[in-house]
């Protein structure tokens, strides 16, 4: 059997999780003193309240031994394992998973680097799904995630410029001109994994 694994930034409940057969390692978010395990214990409403009430998260990838556990869960149980991870430009996760890798024996195992993030990462572990139960093996689904990535794209329009500031990706004077013209960036992942601008707009 194919294990399939991947980690939180796709933003998959832990509902769809169990329907679609899939396991996630998570990442970890710090609000000041509160560490929270992301898609675990950290609703998404806490997580926007705690963002508007002026507090920065920080996110850490998961750790080796994370995808370690996971890995040798999948040995024992006779399994291969698929793993499809955030933009390897974005997030150390991908490290995390190779470092794993190198600490386990006799294991088929595939890492698939996204390229990606959220909707776009999450596209290609619907499609890896899809393969699997389709009966392919783990080399030649991966192969297919590998060839289909230059054709996933994502775009977002950023509804303020604020949390971009907060989190140091822009100056908050840049973004203080920009919130006072009512600009609204678009954004995109780029072929390369980073996150880039893509247009702008005016807002109403």
């Amino acid at each position: 059997m194919i294990r399939i694994l991947t980690d939180s930034a796709t933003d998959f409940t832990q509902e769809e999780l169990q329907k679609l057969n899939v396991r996630c390692v998570p990442m970890t978010i710090a609000f000041g003193g509160d560490t929270y395990t992301d898609g675990v214990d950290l609703p998404q409403e806490i997580f926007w309240q705690r963002m508007e009430a002026g507090q920065t998260p920080k996110t850490s990838q998961p750790s080796p031994d994370a995808f370690l556990r996971e890995f040798e869960a999948a040995k024992a149980a006779g399994d291969s394992v698929l793993c499809v991870l955030i933009s390897s430009a974005l997030s150390g996760t991908l490290q995390s998973a190779l470092i794993a890798v190198g600490m386990t024996e006799d294991l088929d195992v595939a890492l698939v680097d996204s390229l990606s993030a959220t909707v776009g990462e999450r596209l290609l572990v619907l499609q890896a799904c899809k393969l699997r139960d389709e009966g392919k093996d783990t080399q030649t689904i991966a192969a297919e995630l590998t060839a289909l990535i230059p054709r996933v794209r994502i775009f977002a329009c950023l509804d303020t410029l604020e949390y971009l500031a907060r989190g140091g990706r822009i100056p908050k004077a840049v973004a203080d001109v920009g919130m006072l013209v009512k600009l609204k960036p678009l954004v995109t992942v780029s072929p390369d994994g980073l996150v880039a601008m893509a247009g702008k707009a005016i807002g109403r």
